[in-house]
């Protein structure tokens, strides 16, 4: 078999277990569905009233015959983005972190903790981005922000919706066990593979 040939078998094999991984964290998703009512509920208001900022000016300039874009550049350039995406994450992380203390027998502790820590990484992240573009913007009123850091502020906004989703999803989880069968904490269960193995009549002859 030839160089090129392993390195393409290697590539095509890092690309399987990277899709099975992420099949494994993104079956989450599926509470969305399964939970439409809540689902509803948490995008609609999220979207409608917590973007607000975002896509009224460029809808009321569009309505109006004037530059949508531009709009949508002058809310960025004031931070918009990541007002909103930090309120969006906060207000999951408040409601998925007073189920994640209540429920001390849930089985997808790990998941909600790893679900946590991102969650928090991301908005001290942002937190920061949105301090340096506001004192920007302070000492230097004239000067716009650069291209990349509005793509950068797009960028993650939707990532924060995102993992605000991610925690929307973990917080529904235990009513939704077999959507997350993969995810469920690994000492727990081996824990009940020994309990499930004790109470086996067929062990004890």
């Amino acid at each position: 078999m030839s160089a090129d040939a392993t390195s393409v078998d290697l590539i095509a094999r890092a690309l399987q277990l990277l899709g099975a991984w992420a099949a494994k964290y993104l079956q989450v998703y599926r509470i969305l569905f399964a939970k439409r009512a809540e689902s509803l509920v948490f995008l609609g208001l999220t979207i409608f009233v917590g973007a607000l900022g975002l896509w009224a000016p460029p809808l009321i300039a569009s309505v109006n015959a004037h530059d949508s874009t531009k709009e949508f550049v002058k809310a960025l350039e004031v931070g918009a983005g990541y007002m909103f995406a930090l309120s969006t994450v906060a207000t999951a992380m408040t409601f998925f972190a007073k189920e994640y203390l209540a429920d001390h027998h849930s089985d997808f502790k790990e998941i909600k903790t790893v679900g946590a820590v991102v969650a928090g990484c991301l908005i001290l992240v942002m937190m920061v981005l949105l301090a340096i573009q506001i004192m920007a913007g302070i000492l230097d009123s004239s000067k716009p922000p650069t291209v990349a850091s509005l793509v950068l502020q797009s960028l993650l906004t939707i990532a924060a919706f995102m993992v605000a989703l991610y925690l929307f999803c973990l917080e529904q989880i235990d009513e939704c066990p077999d959507l997350g069968v993969d995810l469920k904490d690994r000492s727990k269960a081996a824990l009940r593979r020994k309990i499930d193995d004790a109470q086996d009549p067929d062990l004890h002859l």
